[in-house]
């Protein structure tokens, strides 16, 4: 195995290919699951029920 010192310019060059390929061989990037509901809906519907509650404790509704 070859020494190279850490101030070489190409060490650290090498060091990230090797990690990189010992990742990608040992822990395979899984594929994402389907969301189960549309965030966006959900956090508007929350936003809009938030909204009327606050304004029902206000007394405007």
């Amino acid at each position: 195995m070859q020494t190279t010192l850490i101030t070489d310019s190409n060490h650290w060059a090498r060091q990230l290919k090797i990690v990189r390929a010992l990742k990608s061989k040992h822990f395979p990037k899984k594929p994402r699951p389907e969301p189960v509901a549309e965030p966006i809906t959900e956090y508007t519907d929350m936003s809009a029920l938030h909204s009327a509650s606050y304004w029902n404790k206000q007394g405007v509704l």
